[in-house]
């Protein structure tokens, strides 16, 4: 349902429902839909979130939002 998601839907997300989003439909996120996370959703997204990005979605990510993304 997730990969199933337009850009502009996905963008719309808060950062709450980013933070609920389960490993494996972190893994389900297109590269387009991981370059519409803003700067505070990216800052929701736990570790394991993170480690379960692909690839090609870390790549898409701008540097303002991967120094966002939090450790802890």
């Amino acid at each position: 349902a997730i990969a199933a998601l337009e850009t502009a839907d996905f963008a719309a997300l808060k950062s709450d429902a980013i933070a609920a989003l389960s490993a494996n439909q972190v893994k389900a996120l297109t590269t387009n839909q991981v370059v519409a996370l803003t700067t505070a959703e990216a800052a929701a997204l736990s570790t394991a979130q993170v480690a379960a990005l692909s690839t090609d979605a870390i790549a898409a990510l701008e540097t303002a939002d991967l120094s966002a993304i939090k450790t802890a």
